[in-house]
């Protein structure tokens, strides 16, 4: 079938609205299918928008709850929902429908964790706290920072002197 398969139950219902003349039959057996394939599949896509509509529902009551639950946990989570239901319904499938409903957990932004002063390694001590610098290069200061590039972060690596109030070095 050259024409997809999903657009023949639209196509019978515009022809009959367009044509009262047509009987549902007429129409059907012009596409190549029958009657029975017809009020089938519009019983089938009455009841999956009904079970869509509960799963929604029972999604939103989740997520009352733990509103940072992913969706492979919520599946698990409402399968003997699904089973009490007779609902059945795949991840892919399940997956699909919270994204069409904007229900899907958005991932947080990485952050850069700089400073980790709570480690069991050694600590050094401050040798500049009570040094006061009477000219330049007698005290040289580093640091390093991130900075953050379009998908990822970059070292910034600075030797300053307090003194000249400048960059000495940057990598």
């Amino acid at each position: 079938n050259f024409y997809q398969k999903k657009a023949w139950l639209p196509t019978v219902s515009e022809i009959k609205k367009a044509n009262k003349n047509f009987s549902i039959k007429d129409i059907c057996r012009l596409l190549g299918y029958t009657p029975q394939a017809y009020h089938q599949k519009i019983k089938h896509t009455l009841i999956r928008q009904v079970n869509e509509d509960l799963i929604i529902q029972q999604v939103h009551l989740f997520r009352k709850e733990q509103p940072r639950c992913g969706s492979r946990k919520l599946l698990i989570m409402l399968h003997p929902f699904f089973i009490k239901c007779s609902i059945s319904i795949g991840r892919d499938h399940f997956f699909e429908l919270l994204a069409k409903n904007k229900l899907l957990v958005r991932k947080t932004k990485r952050s850069v964790h700089t400073t980790n002063s709570k480690h069991h390694f050694r600590r050094y001590p401050n040798l500049i706290k009570d040094f006061v610098p009477l000219k330049a290069h007698e005290l040289w200061v580093s640091d390093i920072t991130y900075i953050p590039l379009k998908n990822r972060f970059a070292y910034l690596f600075l030797i300053t002197d307090p003194t000249a109030e400048r960059s000495l070095a940057f990598m």
